[in-house]
């Protein structure tokens, strides 16, 4: 907020500017904090999107700055579904996971940063899986633009089933990682032992990720 109000004290209109000049440098810190609110706290679990986000609004939004898809291999058909995950499911989903190492990753449709990190969490995951990496995508996306979720997924190459977040918030963020405050994107490694061993709110590289893994299995 401090950027945002210098950068509007120092276009502050001239008098011969007028109401024109004002609406201006309204509407630029209109879209600076639209593109921007991912990544500082505004698109936070159970923050919901504008009525115009629709289930088609992923798309739409990504033209000409979309993610390109991982190269996996095509979903089978009929196997690509979301299923609904509370705390509890989510617990025993990453207990369950059959890698040695296992990364959660939280996301939304309508969050610009998820989409822009998401083709190098699905890279770098695939890239690890032969060595016991198993990673779960979960969306916080609403009901509404669930359709959309399950098809940016699969155009990502993201094993199925896919997963979307249901369920209490305050319970849901426990069972994640009680340091995340719900900021989207969020994504924790979990080591054998299946402690959460690396947090990261907003966008992860690939050459940390790949990093923090290599680390993990080190150790293992």
């Amino acid at each position: 907020m401090t950027t945002q109000h210098t950068e509007e004290q120092e276009a502050r209109p001239t008098c011969i500017e007028g109401r024109r000049a004002r609406a201006y440098v309204g509407l630029r810190m209109a879209l600076a904090v639209l593109f921007a609110s991912c990544t500082i706290g505004a698109c936070a679990l159970g923050c919901k999107p504008s009525e115009e986000h629709t289930a088609e609004s992923p798309v739409a939004e990504a033209e000409g700055e979309a993610a390109p898809a991982a190269e996996t291999e095509a979903v089978p058909e009929g196997e690509a579904r979301l299923e609904e995950v509370g705390p509890a499911e989510l617990r025993a989903l990453i207990a369950s996971s059959p890698g040695t190492i296992v990364l959660v990753n939280m996301w939304s449709t309508w969050c610009a940063p998820c989409i822009e990190e998401f083709p190098d969490l699905v890279e770098v995951s695939n890239e690890f899986r032969s060595r016991g990496v198993a990673a779960i995508f979960v969306s916080a996306d609403l009901q509404a633009d669930r359709d959309g979720a399950l098809a940016f997924l699969i155009e990502q190459g993201v094993p199925m089933p896919g997963y979307v977040k249901t369920g209490s918030d305050p319970d849901f963020i426990e069972a994640f990682d009680p340091r995340w405050s719900g900021t989207l994107p969020a994504t924790v490694l979990f080591d054998a032992e299946r402690e959460p061993r690396y947090f990261w709110e907003g966008v992860l590289g690939a050459e940390e990720l790949r990093a923090a893994i290599n680390t993990l299995l080190s150790e293992s």
